[in-house]
């Protein structure tokens, strides 16, 4: 079981969940759903938390990524309700082999225009704009399984 570090305001209460014969740590966690809900399809307000670049393990690809985060409360597909801050992502993936660098000006673009700056290097927290948002479905890919998910369509300003 990793150390916890308490401080004095966590001291009883750590203590009380580390005696616990319930204790997380030796439960097994195997069967717990591990995804967010899935969000109502909607356009939904929202900040940019930050924006990145990152690539695929193999290198072939760079994923230029919005990450968004709701600033209202709203709904899930089950009609429970979702604090704000639930995370949303624009994805726009430049293939490294035989980049389309227009593709990819087009993407950064919706990016920029919607949360009214000039330069994808202007992207920066707190930053506010629509998505809108649809759900995939389950799916397999070269034997991996990839769990449905909350997805950002499109992105428009904030009026």
């Amino acid at each position: 079981m990793p150390k916890i570090t308490k401080n004095k305001s966590q001291e009883t209460k750590n203590e009380a969940s580390e005696s616990h014969p319930n204790d997380l740590y030796s439960e097994d966690l195997s069967s717990v759903k591990t995804s967010l809900p899935l969000l109502r399809e909607d356009a939904y307000p929202c900040e940019v938390a930050r924006f990145e670049a990152t690539n695929s393990d193999d290198g072939r690809f760079t994923f230029h990524t919005l990450v968004l985060k709701t600033v209202d409360k709203s709904r899930d597909t089950d009609g429970k309700e979702q604090n704000a801050g639930y995370p949303l992502r624009f994805r726009v993936i430049q293939n490294n082999e035989k980049p389309n660098l227009d593709e990819v000006r087009r993407g950064l673009a919706k990016m920029t225009q919607a949360c009214k700056v000039k330069t994808a290097g202007d992207l920066r927290p707190g930053l506010k704009l629509i998505a809108k948002t649809r759900n995939s479905r389950e799916r397999e890919k070269d034997g991996r399984t990839f769990e449905a998910q909350t997805e950002v369509r499109a992105l428009a300003p904030l009026k």
